[in-house]
């Protein structure tokens, strides 16, 4: 039988592996992942992808020198974007940015939503939002 406690942290290590890689912030610069919940991709046969939350002690015009640097997977992206806590808050199908993200951006949305991991404690606030089934496409 496989061992949980490796897979387990391996799942967790890689998330912050990615953002290394993909954004280019240095590990030291990033917290411990938080799994927000599992959003299903319903323009993808129902693919589950795992949504994570991960603090970063660096400010935004910090990540975007660092993502403009490059990464060693700086090729799977074209551009960075910032909102602020208030904005992902607000967003929503009616927003014009909605119909820009791709569908495991919007789960992740969604989760944050309901989540709000970055409250105090991380828990759930009264006026969350339920989780919505989103089978849009791009």
């Amino acid at each position: 039988m496989m061992q949980q406690r490796p897979v387990v942290s391996e799942l967790f290590s890689s998330v912050c592996a990615e953002i290394r890689d993909e954004v280019n912030i240095p590990l030291s610069s990033l917290g411990e992942p938080v799994l927000m919940g599992v959003a299903l991709n319903h323009t993808s046969a129902g693919r589950p992808s795992a949504e994570f939350y991960v603090g970063c002690s660096l400010t935004s015009d910090e990540v975007r020198k660092l993502y403009w640097k490059g990464g060693a997977e700086a090729h799977e992206s074209t551009d960075i974007v910032f909102l602020g806590r208030t904005e992902v808050l607000q967003l929503d199908i009616s927003s014009p940015l909605w119909a820009e993200l791709c569908p495991s951006a919007k789960g992740a949305v969604l989760l944050y939503q309901t989540v709000r991991p970055d409250s105090e404690r991380g828990q759930r606030q009264p006026d969350a939002q339920p989780i919505a089934s989103e089978k849009r496409s791009r």
